[in-house]
């Protein structure tokens, strides 16, 4: 029974690391069910039997991520800070300590494959998958400043402050081959994340001038 369980578990997961590659490669229409499993090495209906079909092998493969991102985030940081008890500065050292260990998560952790499949996945059918991470980090923000999670500020806050983080590693192009390079050292990281940390707290500056 322990072997039929740990068989299946390495089949799940030789079809999950073919699909993330060729979902990033060619996309959720231009990838067959029959490339995952010929790429995966395993029978063309373990597809079925395991996820039901193609677009749930999908939905399956998105959750898994988003989990693996939740899971490194809540053993570094604490989800169930009372951001109502701090100051506004305090908010706002929280907010950097959090991305920086997201910044960390994103260079040091994650694949360039991982990078493709998000890219793409943005443009296949649509997700309904709730991030544990984007929920906080809305959350902090608009204690910060003040507002509504949904409000449109907030949102594009948030949007500006992650363009930030995840430009380098989105486009490649404009990052370390300019620099002649092809992966991000210590160095480039510690760039990264001084760059937030100014982002940041110049545009939190700027409110309070303008108050």
């Amino acid at each position: 029974m322990e072997n039929t369980k740990l068989n299946q578990e390495n089949t799940k997961n030789k079809i999950f690391d073919a699909a993330l590659k060729l979902f990033g490669q060619k996309g959720f229409d231009g990838t067959s069910t029959r490339d995952i499993c010929k790429l995966a090495g395993v029978n063309i209906s373990m597809i079925s039997y395991h996820f039901g079909g193609k677009q749930e092998l999908l939905d399956a493969l998105v959750v898994k991520m988003i989990n693996s991102q939740n899971e490194y985030m809540s053993s570094r940081v604490d989800f169930d800070t009372d951001l109502g008890a701090l100051s506004r500065e305090e908010k706002i050292a929280f907010l950097i300590s959090f991305l920086d260990k997201f910044i960390d998560f994103m260079y040091g952790t994650i694949s360039t494959e991982h990078i493709r499949f998000f890219l793409r996945v943005q443009y296949e059918p649509k997700q309904n998958v709730s991030s544990k991470i984007h929920d906080f980090l809305s959350k902090i923000m608009a204690s910060i400043v003040k507002k509504d999670p949904e409000d449109k500020e907030v949102m594009y806050r948030l949007l500006f402050t992650m363009s930030q983080i995840a430009f380098p590693r989105m486009l490649p192009a404009f990052s370390p081959k300019s620099l002649n390079k092809c992966n991000f050292d210590f160095e480039d990281v510690g760039i990264i994340k001084m760059n937030m940390k100014r982002y940041l707290e110049t545009s939190f500056k700027e409110d309070v001038c303008k108050k």
